[in-house]
């Protein structure tokens, strides 16, 4: 019909884009295994703004999931700085991301929480992150789920 508005090919994920309703996906797209964290960072997502508190929630050999409590403006196709905090006595991973995608979630004010594809980080302080999910997975300190805000 001319004049007529395109129906979505999946009314239900447009419909919980619309209304920042988390969708859930099903891991079966995934090529990586993936490994939980808890790790603290710092998130620059532009050079005008201040890097923003946020932490990473896991990690697999192509990229890695965040969380943020923060009120951040963050879109699909964003390039973040991460420095992420693995011990004190250690100096931070950078790691430079490109965020995929970003879920709001409308019952905690400002919480997100996004995946992200690896762009650049040192190859030493990629393993260095991969031995701690791994070491945090088998001695029981990080579980399967996730470490978000209930």
């Amino acid at each position: 019909m001319p004049g007529a508005a395109a129906k979505p090919l999946v009314p239900a994920m447009d419909y919980a884009h619309m209304q920042g309703v988390i969708v859930n996906r099903p891991d079966k797209h995934r090529n990586f295994l993936r490994f939980p964290l808890a790790l603290p960072a710092q998130c620059l997502f532009s050079v005008e703004e201040a890097a923003a508190r946020c932490r990473l929630v896991d990690i697999c050999a192509q990229g890695l999931g965040l969380e943020i409590d923060a009120p951040v403006k963050m879109y699909g196709g964003q390039t973040v700085l991460l420095k992420i905090d693995i011990a004190p006595q250690q100096p931070p991973v950078s790691v430079i991301t490109e965020l995929t995608w970003v879920r709001r979630r409308k019952t905690l004010s400002g919480f997100q929480r996004a995946g992200s594809r690896l762009l650049l980080i040192d190859p030493v302080s990629k393993q260095r992150l991969l031995d701690y999910a791994y070491v945090a997975l088998i001695s029981g300190l990080i579980g399967g789920e996730s470490v978000s805000p209930p």
